[in-house]
């Protein structure tokens, strides 16, 4: 951490982007939003779309075990 007080902004970025990186071992971000509104009549509707959101882990993880990555990268 000597560079931090010599100002060298640089380096000390490169560390925390070294020391700091989880397990995503996949380079490329994914990014989710769900919004869901719903009135009276479509609540049939709105619980079978959260029975499946809640299903989608699930798959999304046996892909990534199917293609022998790490499951920590999900």
């Amino acid at each position: 951490m000597v560079a931090s007080p010599a100002g060298d902004v640089k380096t000390v970025k490169k560390l925390l982007s070294k020391e700091t990186r989880g397990a995503n071992l996949i380079t490329a971000s994914s990014g989710t939003v769900l919004h869901m509104d719903a009135t009276g009549p479509m609540s049939s509707l709105l619980t079978a779309v959260k029975e499946t959101v809640c299903t989608m882990p699930e798959r999304a993880l046996a892909v990534v075990e199917g293609k022998d990555l790490n499951s920590d990268a999900f």
